[in-house]
């Protein structure tokens, strides 16, 4: 730095600044809370004014092999492009970011600042099949996984209370898992009740206060979603029984989420094809084929979506130990022993979390008539339900 202090003028600094591979790192203070583990190097050179409480930093400089994480995402960048100062913006432009896998983004906008203070951000991002979520299920009890996607997004507002708008269609490698038994964990939380010593709490308090000063109170997300098959999910309604819902499919669905634990969805979502591991306490442990235009509709509450759900389940069956004959000529009749291709089909319809379940029971295969080792033959009745009309209400989720 070259330059002059006057302390006869109103603005006594008259500064030059180079700078020649500063780390970056010396910014990760004001971010705190949504990006962290910066790095990178800026050279550049700026002048600074006025005084030493209200500094005015004007000019221009290139930041180079730089990273950063946001922390609610857990996404890692690597980023280059042109650093500007003026009275009261930082100017971010021509920025160039690199996901983990290499895929590119674009980013341009400002921060805009009182004297250093009081931030408000306005970012721009264009990106191609790039990663927009790397999350585990420690990270966030709402919903996780890794995305990947197309389009565009945009962070506005102050730092307190940040505002990430994104219109992005699902890319290939994307896997989001929404586990329902999250919203369970939450109210149980609630009922317990934990003694604390006064002093204690005073102390929680303050560092509550400190806390906010630095930290960002809120983050707010509104997500249109193009869902397309690209895209892998998953709704987990028992992780350990392992009854979840997985597939792939079509949706139009927007999202709005924030820090503070509020998570509304609206749209629906089209099975192009899937599986639904459906599970009965230890009586039933069978992996359905889920059929093509079975729909999930959410209306707010994610977990209080709509079912439209139809699946089948196929195998090789002997239908002798249901026929309506005792018979032993026709159960041991070679055509009777033999083992015929049955369905089940398996309708779930209403909430998600209880949906009411419906199933048949197809043949069509069966024989009507059975040879008997006596040369003659038998009328038999199967004592199962053949026709989809004949629905049975078979079970509750709750």
């Amino acid at each position: 730095m070259e330059g002059f202090y006057d302390p006869a003028k109103e603005n006594p600094l008259a500064v030059n600044a180079k700078l020649e591979n500063t780390n970056i790192k010396i910014i990760e203070p004001f971010m705190r809370g949504i990006f962290s583990q910066m790095d990178g190097e800026l050279t550049g050179n700026y002048t600074i004014t006025g005084t030493f409480l209200k500094p005015v930093i004007s000019g221009d400089g290139k930041i180079q092999s730089a990273q950063l994480t946001i922390d609610y995402l857990k996404t890692k960048y690597y980023f280059s492009g042109s650093l500007g100062f003026s009275p009261k913006e930082i100017i971010f432009k021509d920025f160039i970011l690199t996901d983990e896998l290499r895929n590119k983004a674009t980013l341009d906008g400002f921060l805009a600042h009182r004297n250093y203070n009081e931030f408000r951000i306005n970012l721009y991002a264009d990106f191609k099949k790039f990663q927009l979520l790397n999350t585990t299920a420690k990270d966030n009890s709402l919903f996780y996984g890794q995305a990947f996607g197309s389009g565009n997004l945009n962070m506005l507002g102050p730092l307190s209370n940040l505002k990430i708008s994104a219109t992005a269609r699902s890319e290939k490698g994307t896997r989001i898992f929404i586990p329902l038994n999250g919203a369970a964990d939450n109210t149980s939380k609630k009922e317990f009740i934990t003694f604390m010593n006064f002093a204690d709490s005073l102390k929680l308090k303050k560092a509550a206060k400190s806390k906010s000063k630095d930290e960002p109170s809120g983050i707010t997300m509104d997500m249109n979603l193009d869902i397309t098959p690209d895209a892998y999910a998953e709704i987990i309604f028992d992780i350990k029984s392992g009854d979840i819902i997985r597939g792939y499919g079509n949706g139009d669905l927007k999202l709005q989420l924030d820090t503070k634990g509020d998570f509304n969805m609206f749209g629906a979502y089209e099975f192009e094809r899937g599986n639904y591991n459906f599970t009965l306490y230890d009586i039933i442990n069978k992996e359905f084929t889920i059929n093509k235009g079975s729909r999930i509709t959410w209306f707010g509450d994610p977990y209080s979506a709509t079912l439209a759900l139809t699946a089948s389940y196929k195998q090789l069956v002997s239908f002798a130990p249901v026929v309506s004959t005792q018979d032993p000529n026709v159960i041991n009749s070679p055509q009777m022993r033999r083992k015929y291709p049955a369905e089940v089909l398996l309708k779930l319809d209403g909430a998600m979390i209880a949906p009411q379940i419906n199933f048949d029971i197809t043949a069509t295969d069966l024989p009507n008539q059975v040879p008997i080792n006596n040369g003659t033959t038998n009328t038999i009745d199967i004592l199962v339900m053949t026709s989809k009309h004949s629905k049975q209400k078979w079970m509750s989720r709750n």
